[in-house]
């Protein structure tokens, strides 16, 4: 069933441009798209490669820089009471909104897509991770009393195993939003990744190259997400005693 769900996109494909007969205005040709790997200089793969860069490094950036937020509002009251609620400010705007600001402060440079990557995942996981810290179970909370304890002072023993345990979630749909900034950013400044790929293609309506980039997109975050969810079978590997 798996392998019927992999196939299923791939298929339906095939079945609209040759069986539909959606023309290659609309619908471009896998030969087409195949060509297009072989046509392009530089070739895609190094547009695929700086994009995965970019993506990587902001989205671990993002991720450290949130919890670490989180962390702090968890333990210091003064700085919860004074940064909580512009941080749920910030959550509520969108973060592409905030693209033409790193445009004006960083002009087009990296330094400008990485911090747009951390500003846009790492406030929804800073406040994830502050919840998370707030909220634990109720066992946890009489296991604490009974043994006269104090959750805030077990950050190694108790907090980021205990954060770590439950933020996959939404470390995953983290680098969703990360890979879409990403994009929006090489659209709007870069001269490589497939996003700047993907802008320059729709001008020149050479729809085999979007549909190729947007091929490579898919299969990075996959990985990625793969990758993810394989490093946290390995970091919580007290789960595996339970």
């Amino acid at each position: 069933m798996s392998i019927i769900g992999v196939l299923l996109l791939p298929a339906i494909w095939f079945y609209l441009h040759y069986v539909v007969k959606i023309g290659e205005r609309f619908l471009p040709s896998p030969e087409s798209v195949y060509q297009a790997i072989f046509n392009l200089d530089p070739n895609i793969f190094s547009h695929a490669f700086d994009t995965l860069i970019r993506f990587v490094v902001g989205s671990f950036l993002g991720i450290v820089a949130g919890i670490l937020i989180g962390f702090i509002l968890h333990r210091s009251q003064i700085v919860r009471r004074l940064l909580l609620p512009t941080i749920q400010a910030l959550r509520a705007t969108p973060p592409i909104a905030a693209v033409p600001f790193f445009l004006l402060w960083f002009g087009f440079s990296d330094i400008g897509r990485y911090i747009l990557i951390v500003f846009g995942i790492g406030i929804s996981l800073a406040i994830t991770t502050y919840q998370i810290l707030e909220s634990p179970p109720e066992k946890f909370r009489v296991l604490f009393k009974s043994f006269s304890l104090n959750p805030r002072a077990q950050i190694m023993s108790f907090s980021l195993p205990y954060v770590l345990q439950e933020i996959l979630p939404t470390i995953r749909f983290s680098l969703a939003t990360a890979i879409g900034l990403v994009l929006v950013s090489e659209f709007l400044g870069s001269q490589t990744g497939l996003g700047y790929l993907i802008q320059v293609s729709r001008s020149t309506f050479s729809l085999q190259v979007v549909v190729l980039a947007n091929i490579l997109l898919g299969f990075i975050l996959v990985v990625v997400d793969w990758g993810a969810i394989r490093l946290w079978d390995k970091l919580l590997f007290w789960k595996k005693q339970d």
